[in-house]
C-alpha cells in the first residue's frame, strides 16, 4: 500500500508525490491539490512528462476521470468515503499492464 497525504492530512514530512515503477511504466501519485488539478489538469500532465511517467493517478476533485493525454494516462478514481454533490458517485480505478500495455477501468 502507498498512501500520499491530501491537502486536509497533516503528515509531516510525508511525500507529496511519488513515482513508481510498474512493469516497463512510471506511474506518477499524487493527491493533486499541489498541481492545482481542480483548474485543470495540465500542471499534472506536465509534471507527469518531465519526470518521464507514463500515467499520473490523482485525487482532490473527488470525481472520476479517465484520459489519455499527450500519450500519458491521466486517472482520478474519485472517491470512496465522499461524493461531491455534482452526481459523481462513489468509485474506485483499477489499473493493469498487459502485454506492455496499460489499462484502466473506473468502477
Amino acid at each position: 500500500v502507498v498512501a500520499l497525504p491530501g491537502n486536509c492530512d497533516f503528515c509531516p514530512g510525508k511525500e507529496l508525490e511519488r513515482v513508481l515503477p510498474f512493469g516497463e511504466k512510471r506511474l506518477l501519485l499524487c493527491h493533486g491539490h499541489t498541481l492545482g488539478v481542480k483548474s485543470g489538469l495540465d500542471r499534472l500532465l506536465r509534471r507527469a512528462k518531465a519526470l518521464g511517467c507514463d500515467a499520473a493517478l490523482f485525487g482532490h476533485t473527488h470525481i472520476p476521470h479517465q484520459a489519455v493525454e499527450d500519450g500519458v494516462l491521466l486517472l482520478n478514481p474519485g472517491s470512496l468515503g465522499y461524493a461531491p454533490d455534482r452526481g459523481s458517485g462513489l468509485g474506485i480505478g483499477v489499473l493493469e499492464l498487459e502485454d506492455g500495455q496499460l489499462r484502466a477501468a473506473l468502477l
